[in-house]
């Protein structure tokens, strides 16, 4: 775990204004205070717990440069949206409560919402569940809950609006080549393989659903009295779209440290094979959901491949970040880390998973 970094939080007085501000929006009485809340992943923004009396609630705020502000790359009013549209649907989220406006003292956009009282997983099981029997409960309910994000009704929604379901995997492929040129310092052969091999075997029909977009055991918080998801956090970058990338992406990173020690290390279960002992394979992840869902899992190794893919592009920006940035060190690691990805990728999409 870590705090928030410096370079994402709010200065003691933007926390003080922020605070006031609330006041005024939020329940109950008495002034608002904010504190750094350690996080075990979502390090995108700074997060906060806001208390006032016995209230508490969980503050997001986007990072500090222009794509910060409502509408850019960090947009946490969306995500609002996406929380409210969920209201009703079965799946456990945690509520929105409070979006920047107008009125904010801050131009960087940020969301309040209900503090949910569970554990985050990150790449750990709780020790009270840390044993096979649990350890699966644990892992079949992370499918069920996706299996129920998915077969949310969005058009019955507000979130039709901001679905732009016709092309949408065609929009990958372009928007990770465009994302790569702009990272670009150095040859990656293994990732223009299999964006290469991706976009040539892409299916030409796909049904239609909400997706997270980052579906993995970071962004779930599960109960501290049964092995059961709690919520799930951080809904940036849902949308609608091709159902079956949530899926793949899960079970892509379902990963043991002895098929790809790299990946694994940020995997539920970590670097520990003994802790992977005490979930269910990658295998029985995608039975189960093909089960609760009704979905085919034919399709299954391009999506863990186009999983691979996406994610070894992000960690490219890294290496052009290090590169940039005079740091060498951190630019090799980025750089050992992407062709990790890459080559797990292309393995999966072999159908060797």
């Amino acid at each position: 775990m870590s705090e928030t970094t410096s370079s994402r939080a709010l200065g003691d007085a933007e926390v003080e204004d922020l605070s006031r501000w609330l006041a005024d929006r939020l329940p109950g009485r008495g002034a608002v205070t904010a504190a750094p809340l350690v996080q075990a992943a979502g390090h995108s923004h700074a997060v906060y717990l806001l208390t006032r009396g016995e209230l508490r609630w969980v503050l997001r705020v986007a990072p500090d440069h222009p794509e910060a502000s409502v509408g850019g790359g960090f947009d946490l009013s969306r995500e609002a949206r996406i929380l409210d549209a969920l209201t009703g649907t079965g799946v456990p989220h945690p509520a929105a409560v409070a979006v920047r406006d107008e009125s904010a003292p801050t131009r960087r956009d940020f969301l309040v919402s209900e503090f949910v009282d569970g554990i985050t997983l990150d790449r750990t099981l709780p020790q009270a569940y840390a044993n096979p029997r649990d350890g699966r409960a644990v892992a079949e309910s992370i499918v069920d809950t996706l299996a129920r994000v998915n077969a949310v009704d969005w058009r019955a929604t507000a979130l039709g609006d901001i679905a732009r379901p016709d092309g949408y995997l065609g929009r990958q492929f372009d928007k990770a080549a465009a994302m790569l040129e702009r990272f670009r310092t150095r040859d990656t052969p293994a990732l223009q393989k299999l964006l290469d091999r991706l976009r040539r075997d892409q299916p030409s029909a796909y049904d239609l659903g909400l997706i997270h977009g980052d579906y993995s055991a970071m962004n779930i918080m599960v109960s501290r009295e049964r092995a059961a998801v709690q919520a799930v956090l951080d809904w940036e970058t849902a949308t609608v779209g091709d159902a079956m990338i949530d899926i793949g992406y899960l079970t892509a990173r379902w990963v043991r440290p002895e098929e790809n020690p790299l990946v694994a290390a940020f995997a539920l279960g970590g670097p520990d094979p003994a802790a992977h002992d005490l979930l269910p394979s990658r295998q029985h992840l995608a039975e189960r959901y093909a089960q609760v869902s009704g979905r085919s899992i034919e399709l299954l190794p391009f999506y863990q491949g186009l999983a691979m893919a996406r994610l070894a592009v992000v960690l490219e920006g890294r290496v052009a970040a290090g590169t940039r940035r005079g740091r060498p060190e951190a630019a090799a690691l980025f750089a050992t880390m992407a062709d990790g990805c890459a080559d797990h990728g292309l393995r999966l999409s072999d159908g060797d998973g």
